[in-house]
């Protein structure tokens, strides 16, 4: 008798684990249909015309803000002196989602450009190219080609919202180069670095994620693995390119940070 009722009693556990397992698979899966299921989803043309993407940064046109804590510098090997650049930027939307949950999921392409001259490499100015320019890509305004290279790329990075409010970020790509129109500018220790810096959740350390590549040709197009960051606490998703000039017997190293707006 008692062991037939040691056999009900471990019936009627395995029963009870069983409906419990199957009540949180239950739970787990509407949660997941929830968080994973997209009621609907816009695609936008993405630009990739240099041309037509240097035209916009130009006039200022820009499917979200911009932030101006992103620089460019000329810095003299020999002589340690640092010269700042104007930058132009612009960013678009290339695609969004409707979760069922209420999360909204956007692609951004965050693309800049940065110029340096002979002028610039002699100290003689401080102006790149006139941010007030036509936006022709090739013959910008006030920009003398003489001793000219130019910086540029686009950073492809997803943002997380409710509510309207943006609450991580990630970025996931990685793409450009420099051009130079002078033949006799040789470049050289090229690089790209991409930075995640912040919090994950509601982790009470900050996390950092960086990546640096070093590059043997004028182009680059990298993609990442990196994971999402909060807006929960200070944070800092960016990229910095990297190169070094050479002209005459003299060097400069030619850099780029950008950070996403």
């Amino acid at each position: 008798m008692k062991k037939v009722l040691a056999k009900i009693c471990s019936l009627a556990v395995i029963a009870l684990l069983f409906t419990t397992s199957t009540v949180n698979a239950q739970a787990k899966q509407t949660n997941d249909e929830l968080t994973n299921t997209v009621i609907s989803k816009k695609v936008f043309k993405e630009e990739k015309d240099l041309h037509k993407l240097f035209d916009k940064a130009a006039k200022g046109i820009s499917d979200v803000p911009m932030k101006d804590a992103n620089k460019s510098i000329i810095k003299n090997l020999n002589t340690s002196e640092q010269v700042p650049l104007n930058t132009l930027k612009t960013v678009q939307l290339i695609e969004s989602e409707n979760y069922k949950d209420g999360k909204v999921k956007n692609s951004y392409a965050l693309t800049y450009f940065a110029d340096v001259n002979e002028k610039n490499l002699t100290g003689e100015s401080d102006e790149s190219f006139s941010t007030m320019g036509s936006g022709n890509y090739e013959e910008t305004p006030d920009w003398d080609k003489t001793g000219g290279v130019r910086a540029y790329g686009t950073i492809y990075y997803f943002t997380e919202n409710y509510s309207g409010e943006i609450n991580r970020w990630k970025i996931t790509r990685a793409k450009g180069g420099w051009n130079s129109y002078d033949s006799t500018i040789a470049m050289s220790n090229r690089s790209l670095e991409a930075l995640e810096y912040g919090y994950q959740s509601n982790m009470v350390i900050p996390l950092q994620y960086n990546d640096t590549t070093n590059l043997s040709t004028n182009t680059y197009d990298i993609y990442y693995g990196f994971n999402y960051i909060y807006e929960n606490g200070d944070k800092m998703l960016a990229t910095k390119s990297k190169v070094t000039l050479s002209k005459a017997g003299s060097s400069w190293t030619f850099e780029f940070d950008c950070e996403l707006p």
